[in-house]
């Protein structure tokens, strides 16, 4: 018997020696089986207030595969959520850029900092970088640091504290330093101190205007601005993924150009109309209102006059915008009419209105709920979604206020209901007459609207402390909160194209904020446009060497490219983020789309091979910077079936000569 027991708790230890790899691993084993786990280190720059000393902080920047397109983040000290959010959208950025799918891989992103320091999104650039060069297996220049947040359009957007951050990478041995464009010229406060009585202080702060490009000379350091992703992983890296993008291609140019004018001519067709029955109707009212009336239809035609015009000159989204001014003045002066008549006509239209939204939305509520959606209507679809959402609740206000005898906001509330639909069906017909190709499923965009619903958000977090700090208001960024809001909505009610388009301009609007907010002069705010229109161009080019044109990306550039010759900056910013931000997001759908198309057997993506150069003047190496770490792994083959096998065959061995020696022993005995 005692022999047995000796046997019994021998093979309990072989057994437990074996069990881990065995039993114990179980999924954890094959979500860790990695082909290559490959790192990055990168040395970011941060400061511990606005205008306070700058530290660097150590990120390191793991991708392995194949994954699951998991995302695992970790801070020391702890940051704000809005980082997490920032390695969120770094990684769907570098794998757009690089037309991989995200979902093959899985990253690993820690931030180790000597101090205290500022949330924010400032390290999204280079966390985008170290990312990009973990997936195409690049080694990374240790001499250049960046700062910068990363937008969902893959450019680099403005950021805080950058006297700070230039003098700690100056202090660290860096030689280049690479900034978001327009950020040269920073303003940074001076304090001073007047004694007025024995004890008592007034301070006063005067903002002083400091050239990064300058000090960084007197500190030995090069600093550069870059108004995009490519262009700092060029800087990094030395390869060149910058897509060649001269124009819009003629053909796409034209049928997206034909459909707006073709939805101008029927905005002015609406006008007359409007302006025609007005005028009949304005006959049998009293004088004073006939006047009002009358002077509403005038101002109506001759914006419409103009938009005639701006045809005959083939400037079609200036005669566009004009043709929409018209309408919204002749549609309250109708409206206006008809509510003095009686309130009964007024209803009567706020139901015919009604009866026209009803039939758009069930012409979006088709194409919007199919399980298969083509991306190359995505873009118009979701914006449909937004104007389908905004011309019901229009409807709703309006007979709101007629209830409460309020008969001016009823009035504004329906035009502009009336006048959103002219650009609804605009948005229809490019959705219906220009979709097809490849497509996403719902599972994709449910996926894609949660991911970009927590970057917007911190986006918006992030203009509106900058805003706050400096005493601003500007009113991109209050609408940018109010789609945020729109957007949850959308996605609770499971629509999931509308609640897209919310966060689309949510974003676009939220980042257009931050560039007013850190704009200095018109110099800065032509180099930003001019930017942010070549990386939009790039990004549709991007997509059309894909097989998809992005006409809704297309149409905003297009608007962008009229609006140029304005003074609308803001407009003007929000059209070329806009577009390049929903080229961006189809981008990754199509990504996505490749593997849900498939067997469901994930195939590795091979990486582009691409040879490194260094720009010249960049030699110099630093000490005491890390250099990149390369973990190599190969998938786990062991024989876990054979050695479960064997094992048993030894259990069975050892009690069978445990009892024999068992049963000689008591023999002896």
């Amino acid at each position: 018997m005692k022999w047995t027991i000796i046997s019994l708790f021998l093979l309990m230890i072989l057994l437990v020696s074996t069990t881990p790899p065995v039993f114990m691993a179980g999924q954890q084993r094959d979500l860790f089986s990695y082909t290559w786990v490959r790192t990055r280190t990168v040395h970011a720059p941060a400061v511990t207030s606005e205008y306070g000393p700058g530290v660097m902080t150590t990120i390191n920047v793991t991708v392995a595969y194949p994954g699951h397109g998991n995302i695992y983040f970790r801070a020391s000290p702890l940051t704000e959520l809005d980082m997490q959010a920032t390695v969120q959208i770094a990684v769907m950025v570098a794998c757009n850029v690089l037309g991989l799918n995200m979902n093959n891989y899985d990253f690993y992103v820690s931030v180790n900092a000597g101090s205290i320091i500022i949330g924010g999104p400032s390290a999204g650039g280079i966390i985008t970088v170290a990312v990009m060069a973990a997936l195409e297996n690049v080694s990374i220049k240790p001499w250049i640091t960046m700062t910068g947040m990363i937008n969902p359009d893959g450019t680099i957007g403005p950021v805080g504290g950058l006297k700070g951050k230039l003098e700690a990478a100056a202090q660290a041995g860096y030689k280049y330093f690479l900034i978001p464009m327009g950020q040269r010229i920073i303003l940074v406060p001076n304090i001073t101190y007047q004694q007025l009585f024995p004890g008592i202080f007034v301070s006063r702060v005067n903002y002083e205007k400091i050239d990064l490009i300058k000090l960084g000379e007197k500190l030995g350091v090069k600093v550069v601005e870059i108004s995009n992703i490519r262009q700092a992983y060029y800087f990094f890296t030395g390869v060149n993924l910058t897509v060649t993008a001269e124009n819009i291609p003629t053909s796409a140019a034209e049928k997206i150009v034909g459909l707006v004018k073709n939805n101008t001519l029927e905005i002015i067709n609406a006008t007359t109309y409007y302006i025609n029955t007005t005028t009949n109707l304005a006959k049998l009212l009293p004088p004073a209102a006939t006047n009002i009336v009358a002077e509403m239809t005038n101002e109506a035609t001759k914006l419409s006059s103009v938009a005639d015009k701006l045809l005959e000159e083939k400037k079609y989204y200036s005669a566009r915008a004009e043709a929409l001014s018209a309408l919204q003045i002749a549609s309250q002066a109708y409206l206006i009419a008809n509510g003095l008549m009686s309130k009964n006509s007024f209803i009567n239209i706020i139901k015919n209105v009604n009866q026209s939204f009803v039939n758009l939305y069930k012409q979006y509520s088709v194409l919007a709920s199919k399980s298969e959606i083509p991306v190359q209507g995505l873009g118009a679809l979701m914006v449909l979604g937004i104007n389908v959402n905004e011309i019901r609740q229009d409807i709703e206000k309006a007979a709101k206020y007629l209830g409460r005898n309020d008969l001016r906001d009823a009035v504004n509330t329906l035009s502009d209901a009336i006048t959103r639909s002219y650009s609804a069906h605009l948005y229809l017909r490019i959705a219906i007459e220009l979709g097809g190709g490849i497509t996403a499923d719902k599972s994709a965009l449910e996926k894609t609207s949660l991911t970009l619903y927590g970057v917007a958000r911190s986006i918006y977090a992030y203009a509106y402390t900058l805003a706050k700090d400096i005493n601003a208001n500007p009113s991109s960024l209050q609408k940018s909160g109010d789609y945020l809001n729109k957007a949850a909505e959308m996605i609770t009610s499971g629509d999931y194209v509308a609640g897209l388009g919310y966060i689309i301009d949510s974003i676009s609007l939220g980042v257009t904020s931050i560039h007013e907010l850190f704009t200095v002069n018109n110099v800065e705010a032509l180099s930003v446009i001019s930017n942010l229109r070549l990386n939009a161009l790039q990004n549709i080019k991007q997509l059309i060497s894909l097989g998809i044109t992005p006409y809704a990306s297309i149409n905003y550039y297009l608007l962008g490219e009229q609006l140029a010759r304005t003074n609308s900056t803001a407009t003007i910013l929000f059209c070329y983020i806009k577009s390049s931000t929903i080229a961006m997001i189809q981008d990754m759908l199509i990504t996505t789309s490749k593997t849900s198309a498939s067997t469901g057997t994930v195939t590795a993506t091979p990486t582009p091979t691409r040879t490194p150069t260094t720009p010249a003047g960049t030699t110099t190496s630093v000490p005491g910077i890390a250099n990149i770490t390369i973990v190599p792994r190969t998938t786990n083959n062991t024989p876990y079936g054979l050695i479960l096998a064997i094992v048993v065959v030894l259990m069975i061995a050892a009690f069978i000569v445990g009892y024999g020696v068992g049963r000689a022993s008591g023999k002896t005995h």
